[in-house]
């Protein structure tokens, strides 16, 4: 374990270059490491975890051992790991061996058997997972199992797995609270989210779901290729020369957007897939980062350890259901522009991002079309505080406009509070103008006005039924027998004649009707027509009058 302080902890990381809340969660990981073996660390992409975990590796007294899944991964890692700790850190991939490094960056795919005792003497003290959102998986599981001893610190932008595994398997604590996507932008760490809807004609709720949980793979690739053209014509005019990649659900679909974008605008797109060559796949990135080219489109390989603060555009062309997905893609184009991270305050940072090439992380979504919720959407990614109406209203309002997701949670909320306050509002005026004395609001006289009930003359349960079920009565307190009974035969007499009941003689009051008690139920029924066609607004005075067959009253406002 790291034997400073919590303070000198903070101020070691601070002194490597970490940012102030890096630093703090540097001292919220080793607190948790100090009471439990394996803690989390939750932080969304673009805040640095590579960094948080080169410091952490950089102080740690013993061996580290750093485990990830990919090339980029692996390589990312091992850059700022030697950057920061001036140490020759260890690869073991492949052909590539560590000899005994303090630090070694290992690939789980080759930790296995023999290389793991290979590299075990002396033992590693702390093991860290990148992307730990995998490391349910049984390769990952066996190598933690060979060192029982060792302290286990995960890192990941996306805890929630769509498989439902429980990350609790492997990790028996959490590091402090999480720092997510919502969190990084209101601290001007992150670049605004910014949502336009591309449509199309597919119905995503029909598509085939697989085993996990998602859509099936073949069966989205297919879907989405048929209308590759008008997807990539619409985003290609959307963004312009903006540096874009799309991501896509198949080989096929990721191949024919390119050839699109290609066809619009010669070798501005180039493509990759799980299959692309070593060589070709670091000269197409560097390429796409160095500006020899704006468009790449890719077959999930860049959803992990893709870096690059410069990319403006994400077109998602690869709906999901699970939320972690989707945040793993737009992360991509979530990183701040080169050069405002180093800017000390909120102010300055959002000042900067604002004036900067990158005002907003964009991402062009083919799910905008599915408010029901079918798909993820960017909404669901800033929503997490929001309700399902303000969700839904926001999801709606960036289908038909576009524009800053977090802006239009905020507008949903803010509509839907304001128009619960103004039915709250009329409501307690409503109540307010309405008469609570059955008799008075019906015209009648109270046969026992003032009277103190005695148990054997009050109204029966059989007169409270009818009252209530039958004739809609608001019951008198201490409603006697003689009340009650007067009372079923003014309602029973009204029925006959044609008359509203106490409920609608209520309502028709509260719209400022003065005898609302001699309106037939047949004008009570125009009146409430004419209420919802107004919008639930109350009708005019000469709308209700020419429905009453009274003379009109200056065409004023009831």
């Amino acid at each position: 374990m790291i034997a400073l302080t919590d303070e000198h902890l903070r101020s070691a990381a601070l002194d490597m270059g970490a940012r102030e809340y890096q630093a703090d969660k540097a001292v919220d990981i080793v607190q948790a490491l100090r009471v439990h073996r394996s803690t989390l660390a939750v932080m969304a992409t673009g805040l640095g975890k590579t960094y948080l975990f080169a410091v952490l590796a950089a102080l740690w007294p013993g061996r580290v051992l750093v485990l990830a899944h990919r090339k980029e991964l692996i390589q990312q890692a091992w850059g700022k790991l030697t950057e920061l700790t001036g140490e020759r850190v260890g690869i073991e991939k492949a052909h590539e061996r560590s000899y005994g490094a303090r630090i070694v960056v290992g690939s789980v795919q080759t930790l296995k058997e023999h290389r793991l005792r290979g590299i075990s003497e002396p033992p590693f003290s702390l093991i860290i997972v990148d992307e730990a959102h995998h490391c349910t998986a049984k390769s990952y599981r066996k190598i933690l199992a060979a060192f029982p001893e060792a302290k286990v610190l995960g890192v990941t932008a996306t805890p929630k797995r769509a498989d439902k595994k429980a990350m609790g398997r492997v990790f028996d604590s959490e590091a402090g609270a999480p720092l997510d996507m919502l969190w990084g932008i209101e601290n001007g760490w992150l670049t605004p989210l910014r949502a336009e809807s591309i449509e199309t004609e597919i119905d995503f709720a029909t598509l085939k779901v697989g085993k996990d949980g998602e859509f099936d793979e073949a069966a989205l690739d297919d879907a989405i290729s048929t209308c590759a053209a008008q997807i990539v014509q619409s985003a290609v005019a959307l963004a312009g020369n903006k540096r874009m990649v799309a991501f896509c659900p198949g080989v096929k679909t990721a191949h024919v957007t390119a050839e699109t974008m290609n066809r619009i605008e010669p070798s501005s797109a180039r493509s990759l897939d799980g299959k692309t060559p070593d060589d070709e796949r670091t000269a197409i990135l560097r390429g796409h980062k160095g500006g020899a080219f704006p468009r790449l489109a890719n077959m999930l390989v860049l959803t992990e350890g893709y870096d690059d603060p410069k990319l403006q555009v994400i077109l998602n062309a690869l709906p999901c259901k699970s939320r972690s997905r989707l945040e793993q893609i737009i992360g991509r184009g979530a990183r701040l522009w080169p050069g405002i991270e180093k800017l000390p305050t909120v102010e300055e940072r959002r000042a900067a991002i604002a004036a900067s090439p990158k005002p907003y992380n964009d991402v062009y979504d083919l799910a905008g079309n599915n408010v029901d919720g079918c798909c993820a959407s960017p909404v669901d990614i800033l929503g997490g505080s929001y309700s399902d109406d303000e969700k839904k209203a926001a999801k709606k309002k960036l289908r038909e406009e576009g524009g800053d997701v977090l802006q239009a949670l905020q507008n949903a909320r803010r509509e839907i509070r304001e128009a619960a306050e103004r039915a709250a509002k009329m409501k307690a005026a409503i109540l307010a103008r309405r008469p609570a004395d059955p008799f008075k609001a019906l015209g009648e006289r109270d046969p026992e006005p003032m009277h103190v009930v005695k148990p054997e003359n009050a109204a029966t349960p059989a007169q409270l039924r009818i009252l209530r079920d039958e004739l809609f009565m608001e019951i008198p307190a201490n409603c006697s027998k003689k009340q009650a009974r007067r009372l079923i035969e003014i309602g029973d007499a009204r029925i006959r004649a044609g008359l509203c009941n106490y409920k609608q003689v209520r309502w028709l009051a509260s719209l400022g009707i003065g005898e609302a008690n001699r309106v037939t139920v047949a004008q009570g029924k125009q009146i409430a027509d004419a209420y919802r066609a107004a919008g639930k607004v109350i009708p005019r005075r000469d709308v209700i009058d020419a429905i009453l067959g009274r003379a009109a009253a200056n065409g004023g406002a009831a």
